[in-house]
């Protein structure tokens, strides 16, 4: 499936042991291009002779596994032979977004709050059927405290005007937003919110407000990113803002003060803004909506299919290749056992499970997920069965 009509399949190559498979076999499977010789014994390649072979282009360059009926291909059988392959293409999961609001609930901002209240179900209905896994976070008072506001279904729990909050997908933090601390509060109220938030996703940071920031945008950007630098680095700020003065003939009883600080973390982080002066919102969250779904790129994780029919997965048999652009040589991916021990890899490539007890997703890390967002033709597959491949500790 490609992400939008423009990203590659992923493959997936589900392999059951038939019989014993070593973990010397299987590093004799991934030797080099050009027909994936191993150092001694007969040749594994997906060659001519391996029709029907899961992997390798033209002459078996970089073959690693047989292909269906448990053939090597190339030269014949092998110790290898005994790790039938069964290939799977599975559909490419689309990168989550979390985002968070932080609506000004001062008394100039009274027709803006209705507007959002009246909206938010349009804008994230709009990111939903991109298949976009969204969470939307909202820091507001509840309405008759300022111009608080309160969502309703279907994002929204339907008990406005006090209880909204619908989790996963929504949640409502309960705190009065004044005219200048916007961004104070998205960092003061973060361990109110940080549930919603998803190691993957996209972050996008959203104020609709009439007034300037007492925060300097490189201080919030400095206190925000230490709550958490692996979940946070890499922020979108997007924003709907005066774009001038408040005594300019436009904005006469609009705005209160200029956005200035707001226009500078827009800049700076390639976010979306909008005039509130010219109250014309919906073509902003429109643009926001469009920015979120296209700043959504390949997931780096992958949901564990079920074995071949009469095999069991075993979490200590499990093996990732990634395929480069071109037909480039295949790289093995080592496993970690957990995101912080994906600094102990060479160059940040390995994999590590969701739970390593009870795994159900595969994800690869950071610097590894970096290099396969930025391929199209990029390939992973997942060999289940043979001993798994780990970073020396």
């Amino acid at each position: 499936m490609q992400r939008f009509g423009e990203r590659a399949a992923i493959g997936l190559v589900l392999a059951a042991c038939a019989g014993s498979c070593s973990g010397e076999d299987l590093s004799g499977t991934r030797s080099g291009a050009g027909g994936g010789s191993r150092a001694a014994g007969g040749s594994t390649s997906v060659g001519a002779g391996g029709a029907g072979g899961i992997i390798g282009g033209a002459g078996g360059a970089g073959g690693i596994i047989g292909g269906a009926g448990g053939s090597s291909g190339g030269n014949g059988s092998t110790p290898d032979a005994a790790c039938q392959a069964i290939a799977v293409e599975a559909e490419n999961q689309v990168q989550p977004a979390d985002i968070v609001f932080a609506i000004d609930n001062s008394g100039s901002m009274d027709e803006e709050a209705v507007w959002v209240q009246q909206n938010m179900n349009t804008f994230s209905q709009q990111i939903i059927a991109a298949k976009v896994d969204v969470h939307v976070v909202l820091i507001s008072s509840y309405p008759g405290d300022g111009n608080g506001i309160c969502v309703d279904p279907p994002l929204g729990a339907g008990g406005c005007p006090t209880k909204d909050t619908n989790t996963p997908s929504f949640l409502h933090v309960s705190k009065k937003v004044s005219s200048h601390d916007a961004l104070e509060l998205f960092v003061s109220a973060y361990p109110q919110y940080r549930s919603a938030l998803r190691a993957g996703a996209s972050k996008h940071f959203v104020v609709v407000t009439d007034d300037e920031s007492d925060v300097p945008a490189a201080t919030f950007t400095r206190d925000l990113v230490a709550l958490d630098p692996t979940l946070l680095t890499g922020f979108k700020f997007h924003g709907i803002f005066s774009f001038t003065e408040g005594k300019n003939d436009q904005c006469s009883g609009f705005s209160a003060g200029e956005g200035k600080i707001y226009k500078e973390l827009v800049t700076q982080t390639g976010g979306v803004s909008g005039d509130l002066c010219l109250q014309d919102f919906k073509p902003v969250f429109d643009r926001l909506a469009r920015a979120v779904v296209g700043g959504s790129k390949l997931a780096c994780e992958w949901q564990i299919p079920p074995p071949p029919a009469g095999k069991t997965f075993t979490p200590s048999q499990t093996n990732i290749t990634y395929g480069g652009i071109g037909g480039q040589p295949r790289r093995q991916i080592p496993n970690v056992d957990s995101p912080t021990a994906c600094a102990n890899a060479k160059d940040g490539w390995a994999w590590f499970y969701d739970d390593n007890i009870r795994p159900t997703k595969i994800t690869v890390c950071a610097q590894a997920c970096a290099a396969i967002q930025a391929d199209p033709a990029a390939r992973i597959e997942i060999a289940f069965g043979c001993p798994t491949i780990i970073v020396p500790k």
